[in-house]
């Protein structure tokens, strides 16, 4: 699964349409021969869990090279999440930025404790690979950070959430 670079307004994805750009190539093989082959639907929460844009469907690509599927995510939509990444963007600057606690954000976002635990926690855990990739593309600003949430907190002031997952994701590094 690939991340698409450029980021698209979430009111073009709605139940009926959520066509994204062709990707260029296969992403297991690299071959140019590849074609439409239907959608899935994915499940999308917004900012809290009345906001629902279901479903969010995806396009899916089949390979003649090396016969496999694959299919691309908007920039605005997290891999194998059911939030998009704006609304654990707004999480994590509440966290960075604010200082709020984690209970606090919870209520106001209404995500579950447990959720946004996981979602910190994974971006303290592979803090030292992202901070590595990520530094290269702000080395006076980010170069001067040393722990995630400083580090965070100076991304965020320049960048989204999903720009600097899409950087990782295309630089080969796992992602959160």
């Amino acid at each position: 699964m690939n991340i698409l670079s450029e980021t698209e307004p979430l009111s073009k994805h709605t139940a009926s349409s959520s066509e994204t750009s062709l990707p260029m190539c296969c992403l297991q093989c690299g071959s140019i021969t590849f074609k439409k082959n239907g959608k899935y639907p994915r499940k999308v929460h917004c900012d809290s869990e009345s906001e629902v844009v279901n479903p969010t469907n995806i396009q899916r690509y089949y390979c003649f090279g090396c016969k496999h599927t694959f299919s691309v995510l908007p920039a605005w939509l997290a891999p194998k999440r059911w939030y998009l990444w704006a609304a654990q963007e707004n999480a994590l600057r509440a966290l960075a930025i604010l200082g709020y606690s984690i209970r606090m954000i919870s209520k106001r976002s209404r995500i579950a404790r447990s959720t946004l635990k996981r979602w910190f926690n994974r971006l303290k855990d592979r803090f030292s690979d992202h901070a590595d990739q990520l530094k290269q593309l702000l080395p006076n600003v980010l170069g001067r950070t040393e722990d995630a949430i400083s580090f965070w907190k100076a991304w965020l002031s320049h960048f989204s959430l999903s720009q600097a997952m899409g950087q990782l994701q295309a630089a080969g590094i796992e992602i959160p």
